[in-house]
């Protein structure tokens, strides 16, 4: 089984200081994508397509800040850039062409969440799950966007990609204390499925402010850390969401 460090690097973005994305999932083992920084801090993206043994530059960080990205295939992926003014664009030819697009939100902000693969790409905000239903699009074709789950008395507070679909993290609304604290949607084809998980003591979920959702399919496993990024609580399936386990007290 993977480390945790070790999944954390290949399967979710994580954040350097100002909030910039310096890692995202590589759709497969050979093509991924990276920030790096030279020695006056300008940060640029680069790719590889070789499981990271050459890489290039496919986006220039002179001139605009990188801030999230996500490559979702050996040619496609999703870029946001620049902190103050906010904008996305989209690739179909890994970096070589870069489209803009309103139809995507700034991902790297608070409440933001992006995952795909291949054909598969989905962004979540407050209640709301959305699939870009054209993905990969033809060039300078816009993305259609489809709601395809919504939670009532939640928010979406991670995303994760899964075989054929999406998984969630949901975290209760402060105002909804009949809610369940945690629960997870995972959506494969065209079916969603909801799971409460098992609540922690009153006093650890008064404290938990954030979710992660971890997915090495079928295992899932969700970390609740408090507002200091301390963990608190987790709980992990290793049937694709069917069952799941607490940590022993």
């Amino acid at each position: 089984m993977r480390s945790l460090a070790a999944f954390l690097t290949l399967a979710f973005l994580t954040f350097a200081s100002g909030s910039a994305a310096n890692h995202s999932p590589w759709p497969d083992p050979r093509h991924g994508w990276e920030m790096r920084c030279a020695r006056d801090g300008v940060c640029s993206l680069y790719a590889t397509e070789d499981g990271g043994h050459h890489w290039h530059r496919i986006f220039n960080g002179e001139t605009d800040d990188v801030m999230g990205f996500l490559r979702t295939s050996a040619t496609g992926g999703v870029i946001s850039i620049n902190l103050k003014a906010p904008e996305q664009y989209w690739t179909l030819d890994n970096g070589r062409h870069w489209y803009f697009t309103r139809r995507l939100p700034p991902f790297w902000q608070g409440g933001i969440n992006l995952a795909g693969r291949g054909q598969l790409l989905f962004w979540a905000r407050a209640s709301s799950l959305y699939r870009v239903t054209n993905w990969l699009p033809s060039r300078k074709t816009p993305l259609r966007l489809r709601r395809i789950g919504a939670i009532k008395d939640g928010s979406f507070d991670d995303l994760a990609w899964v075989p054929r679909g999406v998984a969630g993290a949901v975290l209760r609304n402060r105002d909804a204390t009949d809610a369940p604290v945690v629960r997870v949607l995972i959506r494969r084809g065209s079916r969603n499925f909801l799971v409460r998980l098992r609540d922690p003591d009153p006093a650890t979920a008064l404290r938990i402010d954030s979710l992660t959702l971890f997915a090495s399919w079928p295992e899932l496993t969700v970390l609740a850390e408090d507002d200091r990024g301390h963990p608190l609580y987790s709980w992990r399936s290793s049937d694709g969401g069917r069952s799941w386990s607490t940590p022993v007290p």
